[in-house]
């Protein structure tokens, strides 16, 4: 956690929670957009791919035909999704 930019963030939930009944409520968006790297350099999808860290389908995609990845749908559009599992998911996601 960034403890410079959300070291109080435990005691701001406490106090908005007991002034104002303000519930906090942390949502993961894990979806990674798919971008096909000759129309647009994505960093972060560009580094997934790289390191081998988004779910397989089994099956080439439209966005990467050497790297199997499963396709999603997030609010953006398409989306890969880390796998967790992996030896190097964490440390990408981290990243």
């Amino acid at each position: 956690m960034d403890k410079k930019n959300f070291g109080d963030l435990g005691t701001y939930l406490t106090e908005i929670y007991n002034e104002h009944n303000i519930k906090f409520i942390p949502i993961i968006d894990a979806g990674i957009a798919q971008r096909a790297p000759t129309v647009e350099d994505y960093p972060a999808y560009n580094a997934g791919v790289e390191q081998d860290v988004f779910i397989s389908s089994g099956a080439p995609n439209k966005y990467n035909n050497y790297v199997s990845q499963f396709t999603g749908q997030v609010w953006a559009g398409d989306a890969a999704f880390v796998d967790f599992t992996s030896t190097n998911g964490t440390e990408y996601w981290s990243g």
